[in-house]
Protein backbone atom coordinates (compact mmCIF):
# COMPACT_ATOMS: atom_id res chain seq x y z
CA UNK A 1 0.00 0.00 0.00
CA UNK A 2 2.86 2.24 0.91
CA UNK A 3 4.75 1.73 -2.96
CA UNK A 4 1.48 2.98 -4.37
CA UNK A 5 1.65 6.20 -2.85
CA UNK A 6 4.95 6.98 -3.52
CA UNK A 7 5.11 6.09 -6.68
CA UNK A 8 1.69 8.17 -8.11
CA UNK A 9 3.15 11.40 -7.14
CA UNK A 10 6.17 10.64 -9.11
CA UNK A 11 3.86 10.15 -12.10
CA UNK A 12 1.73 12.92 -11.82
CA UNK A 13 5.29 15.26 -11.63
CA UNK A 14 6.43 13.05 -15.08
CA UNK A 15 2.98 13.96 -16.36
CA UNK A 16 3.76 17.34 -15.68
CA UNK A 17 7.04 17.79 -16.98
CA UNK A 18 5.67 16.39 -19.93
CA UNK A 19 3.26 18.91 -20.38
CA UNK A 20 5.44 21.67 -19.79
CA UNK A 21 8.24 20.38 -22.12
CA UNK A 22 5.30 20.09 -24.84
CA UNK A 23 3.97 23.78 -24.20
CA UNK A 24 7.73 25.06 -24.54
CA UNK A 25 8.59 23.29 -28.00
CA UNK A 26 4.93 24.30 -29.17
CA UNK A 27 6.51 27.73 -28.10
CA UNK A 28 9.92 27.30 -30.05
CA UNK A 29 8.52 25.89 -33.13
CA UNK A 30 6.26 29.09 -33.35
CA UNK A 31 8.61 31.60 -32.63
CA UNK A 32 11.34 29.85 -35.01
CA UNK A 33 8.37 30.07 -37.50
CA UNK A 34 7.61 33.43 -37.25
CA UNK A 35 11.03 34.40 -37.51
CA UNK A 36 11.78 32.68 -40.59
CA UNK A 37 8.82 33.30 -42.64
CA UNK A 38 7.14 37.01 -41.36
CA UNK A 39 9.09 38.92 -43.12
CA UNK A 40 8.18 37.16 -46.59
CA UNK A 41 4.77 36.54 -45.87
CA UNK A 42 4.10 40.24 -45.12
CA UNK A 43 5.79 41.78 -48.38
CA UNK A 44 4.95 39.22 -50.44
CA UNK A 45 7.12 37.37 -53.73
CA UNK A 46 7.92 33.59 -53.78
CA UNK A 47 9.45 32.10 -50.36
CA UNK A 48 13.08 30.82 -50.50
CA UNK A 49 14.67 27.37 -49.39
CA UNK A 50 14.76 28.33 -46.47
CA UNK A 51 10.86 28.98 -45.70
CA UNK A 52 10.16 25.79 -47.45
CA UNK A 53 11.86 23.49 -44.83
CA UNK A 54 10.44 26.07 -42.41
CA UNK A 55 7.12 25.35 -43.30
CA UNK A 56 7.59 21.55 -43.61
CA UNK A 57 9.51 21.41 -40.44
CA UNK A 58 6.09 23.03 -39.13
CA UNK A 59 4.65 20.87 -40.72
CA UNK A 60 6.13 17.55 -39.46
CA UNK A 61 6.63 18.98 -35.99
CA UNK A 62 2.61 19.55 -34.77
CA UNK A 63 1.86 16.68 -36.89
CA UNK A 64 3.92 14.70 -33.94
CA UNK A 65 3.01 16.79 -30.77
CA UNK A 66 -0.38 15.90 -31.83
CA UNK A 67 0.56 11.96 -32.04
CA UNK A 68 3.08 12.34 -29.07
CA UNK A 69 0.67 14.23 -26.67
CA UNK A 70 -2.76 12.93 -27.47
CA UNK A 71 -2.78 11.09 -24.15
CA UNK A 72 -1.83 14.08 -22.32
CA UNK A 73 -5.54 15.97 -21.40
CA UNK A 74 -4.28 19.67 -20.82
CA UNK A 75 -1.47 19.91 -24.27
CA UNK A 76 -4.36 17.68 -26.17
CA UNK A 77 -7.05 20.72 -25.50
CA UNK A 78 -4.53 23.24 -25.86
CA UNK A 79 -3.54 21.53 -29.47
CA UNK A 80 -6.82 20.92 -30.13
CA UNK A 81 -7.80 24.84 -29.54
CA UNK A 82 -4.88 26.23 -31.70
CA UNK A 83 -5.69 23.59 -34.40
CA UNK A 84 -9.00 25.09 -34.40
CA UNK A 85 -7.88 28.60 -35.04
CA UNK A 86 -5.47 27.49 -37.63
CA UNK A 87 -7.76 25.71 -39.28
CA UNK A 88 -10.45 28.65 -39.23
CA UNK A 89 -7.69 31.34 -40.07
CA UNK A 90 -6.87 28.88 -42.95
CA UNK A 91 -10.44 28.53 -44.26
CA UNK A 92 -11.14 32.35 -44.20
CA UNK A 93 -7.98 32.57 -46.04
CA UNK A 94 -9.18 29.88 -48.82
CA UNK A 95 -12.83 31.42 -48.68
CA UNK A 96 -11.23 34.77 -49.08
CA UNK A 97 -8.86 34.09 -52.13
CA UNK A 98 -11.62 32.45 -54.11
CA UNK A 99 -13.61 35.13 -53.69
CA UNK A 100 -11.01 37.98 -54.76
CA UNK A 101 -11.97 39.63 -51.39
CA UNK A 102 -9.27 40.39 -49.14
CA UNK A 103 -7.87 43.60 -47.05
CA UNK A 104 -5.84 44.94 -44.20
CA UNK A 105 -8.17 43.40 -41.65
CA UNK A 106 -8.71 39.80 -43.62
CA UNK A 107 -4.70 39.92 -43.50
CA UNK A 108 -4.61 40.64 -39.84
CA UNK A 109 -6.87 37.69 -39.48
CA UNK A 110 -5.28 35.05 -41.53
CA UNK A 111 -1.79 35.65 -40.87
CA UNK A 112 -2.11 33.46 -38.15
CA UNK A 113 -1.89 30.53 -40.70
CA UNK A 114 0.23 32.58 -43.66
CA UNK A 115 3.10 32.95 -41.90
CA UNK A 116 3.76 28.96 -40.80
CA UNK A 117 2.31 27.69 -44.39
CA UNK A 118 4.92 30.56 -46.17
CA UNK A 119 7.13 28.30 -47.78
CA UNK A 120 4.67 26.67 -50.28
CA UNK A 121 4.14 29.46 -52.16
CA UNK A 122 7.54 28.33 -53.50
CA UNK A 123 5.87 26.63 -55.89
CA UNK A 124 2.16 27.94 -56.00
CA UNK A 125 -0.15 31.15 -55.12
CA UNK A 126 -2.04 31.92 -51.82
CA UNK A 127 -5.08 30.59 -52.68
CA UNK A 128 -3.50 26.64 -53.38
CA UNK A 129 -1.28 27.48 -50.28
CA UNK A 130 -4.41 28.31 -47.50
CA UNK A 131 -6.44 25.03 -49.64
CA UNK A 132 -3.09 23.18 -48.83
CA UNK A 133 -3.07 25.28 -44.78
CA UNK A 134 -7.10 24.38 -44.80
CA UNK A 135 -6.54 20.31 -45.35
CA UNK A 136 -3.71 20.07 -42.77
CA UNK A 137 -5.41 22.01 -40.40
CA UNK A 138 -8.81 20.30 -40.63
CA UNK A 139 -7.26 17.16 -40.70
CA UNK A 140 -5.16 18.14 -36.96
CA UNK A 141 -8.75 20.09 -35.25
CA UNK A 142 -10.24 16.87 -36.02
CA UNK A 143 -7.71 14.19 -35.07
CA UNK A 144 -7.29 16.62 -31.54
CA UNK A 145 -10.88 16.85 -31.12
CA UNK A 146 -11.59 13.45 -31.50
CA UNK A 147 -8.81 12.59 -28.88
CA UNK A 148 -10.32 15.28 -26.27
CA UNK A 149 -13.55 13.64 -26.62
CA UNK A 150 -11.63 10.36 -26.16
CA UNK A 151 -10.02 11.43 -23.06
CA UNK A 152 -12.90 12.68 -21.45
CA UNK A 153 -14.89 10.10 -21.73
CA UNK A 154 -12.42 7.85 -20.29
CA UNK A 155 -12.16 9.80 -17.68
CA UNK A 156 -15.73 9.15 -17.08
CA UNK A 157 -15.32 5.46 -16.89
CA UNK A 158 -12.88 5.68 -14.67
CA UNK A 159 -15.01 8.27 -12.66
CA UNK A 160 -17.96 5.25 -13.05
CA UNK A 161 -15.45 2.67 -11.55
CA UNK A 162 -14.36 4.02 -8.69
Amino acid sequence: MAKQTKTQPAKQNKSRGHTVAGIIAILVLAFTCIVVNVNGAAWGGNAGFDSLLITLFFILLWSMFIVIYKDNSILAKILYVLSLLLCMAAACGFVLRLAGNGGFISAMLISIVAVPFYGFTMFADWTIVYGIATAFTLWWMLYTGANVRRLKEDAAKKEDKA
